[in-house]
C-alpha cells in the first residue's frame, strides 16, 4: 500500500495544476470576497512571470461605490492547499486499516485540512487590511497588540510553508492511532480472545474460594 500511496500522491501532484487553481479561485471569491465593513477579496487567474503563483489575491473597499484595490498578492493554491488534502489522503492510503474507517477518516481529515486552508486565507486578508489603508485610515483599525498578533500568525500560519505538510502529517497522525480517534471513527472490533485460556464464572470462582481452610 505504501507503494499505492506515493504514486497517488505524485500523480495528484501532476493532475493538480491542471484542475484545482480554478476551483480554488472560486471557492475563495465566494467564500471570502466579502469581509464585511466595505472590505473586499478578489481571487483571480495570475499569469506570474516566475511559474511560482497561479493566484492572484487583491484586497480592497467598496466604500465609494466603485472597487478599488490597494494590495495584492500571488499564491500558489497547488502547493499551499492543494497538496495538504492530497498528501493527507496519501497517508490515510498507506496505513494499514478497513476501508470503513479510511473513509470516515478522510472526511474527517479533509474537513481539517480545509479549515486549515481556511484560516490561512482569513489571517492573510486581515493582516492585510489592518497595513492597507485608502485615504488616512487602514482598512482595518486595530490596537498596537492585535496587529503584532496579526503579523506573527500571518508569518506562522500563512507564510509558513512547513505547515503545509505539518498539519496533514498531524492530522493523520491522531486519525490513524490506534486509540482516541479510532473510537470517534467506530473503528472498535471484536475482542479476541485466546482458546486456551479458560474463563471461569464469578459465582464459581467465589464458592471456591469460600471453601472452609482444614485446621491443623
Amino acid at each position: 500500500m505504501v507503494g499505492v500511496a506515493v504514486a497517488f500522491f505524485a500523480l495528484s501532484l501532476m493532475i493538480g495544476p491542471r484542475f484545482y487553481p480554478p476551483v480554488f479561485r472560486w471557492a475563495g471569491n465566494s467564500f471570502f470576497g466579502d469581509f464585511g465593513s466595505h472590505r473586499i477579496v478578489r481571487f483571480e487567474p495570475f499569469d506570474d512571470p516566475l511559474g511560482i503563483s497561479d493566484t492572484r489575491i487583491s484586497i480592497g473597499t467598496d466604500a465609494t461605490g466603485a472597487r478599488s484595490w490597494a494590495s495584492s498578492l500571488g499564491v500558489n493554491s497547488v502547493r499551499e492547499a492543494y497538496a495538504p488534502a492530497a498528501g493527507l489522503l496519501a497517508l490515510l492510503l498507506a496505513t494499514p486499516m478497513d476501508w470503513r474507517r479510511r473513509w470516515r477518516a478522510a472526511a474527517l481529515g479533509l474537513a481539517v485540512v480545509h479549515a486549515f486552508i481556511a484560516l490561512r486565507i482569513i489571517v492573510a486578508c486581515l493582516y492585510g487590511f489592518s497595513r492597507i489603508g485608502m485615504g488616512e485610515e487602514h482598512l482595518l483599525e486595530v490596537g498596537r497588540t492585535a496587529t503584532w498578533a496579526l503579523r506573527r500568525a500571518d508569518q506562522i500560519v500563512s507564510g509558513d510553508l512547513h505547515l503545509t505538510y505539518i498539519v496533514p502529517i498531524l492530522t493523520w497522525l491522531i486519525l490513524a492511532a490506534p486509540t482516541g480517534a479510532a473510537t470517534l471513527l467506530g473503528a472498535t472490533g471484536p475482542v479476541h480472545q485466546d482458546p486456551q485460556v479458560q474463563h471461569v464464572p464469578c459465582d464459581e470462582r467465589a464458592r471456591s474460594s469460600s471453601k472452609p481452610v482444614a485446621r491443623r
